[in-house]
């Protein structure tokens, strides 16, 4: 999981420098593995809060806008995946 967060890490970077063509490669190689770590979640209504911030990450990212789609990855799930 650690990797994970690093490569986030990284990927946040990226966004809110706006570096597009970068951020998405990496979102792309990076959403399998956040879809797996939303599957391990126990709790079954914050794995479903979890999974709509992955919605919103991907229709901020439809509509271009990093700084809203580093949010959303940041806020509504990688806090929501630590957290859980």
């Amino acid at each position: 999981m650690q990797i994970l967060m690093d490569e986030v890490e990284k990927l946040l970077e990226l966004l809110y420098q706006e570096n597009e063509e970068q951020s998405y490669n990496q979102l792309v190689a990076i959403i399998p593995q956040l879809e797996q770590e939303i599957q391990k979640m126990t709790d079954a209504e914050l794995q479903q809060q979890t999974m709509q911030g992955l919605l919103l990450v991907m229709q901020a990212m439809e509509a271009g806008d990093l700084t809203l789609l580093a949010d959303y990855l940041k806020y509504e799930v990688i806090e929501r995946i630590l957290g859980a």
